[in-house]
């Protein structure tokens, strides 16, 4: 991981803001057949979060979290 990251340039590094390491999946884990959430359940999940912040916000014409200042992320 250290000689990639030698790789990559300064100023491209410092423009990612998130590194996380993830552990390697065993094969076995890759192959399961175990039943998986479908995807309209995820999508309902993800709709129902958002009206949750967008009713939080709504006095504040706040819609995205990119709107979210440093005052409403302590709130």
């Amino acid at each position: 991981m250290q000689r990639y990251r030698g790789r990559i340039s300064g100023p491209i590094l410092d423009r990612i803001d998130l590194h996380i390491e993830v552990p390697a999946l065993r094969y076995e884990d890759l192959r399961s057949i175990q039943p998986v959430e479908p995807s309209a359940a995820i999508r309902e999940r993800v709709i129902a979060a958002r009206n949750r912040q967008v009713e939080r916000y709504a006095d504040e014409g706040i819609y995205s979290i990119a709107l979210m200042r440093p005052k409403h992320i302590k709130k």
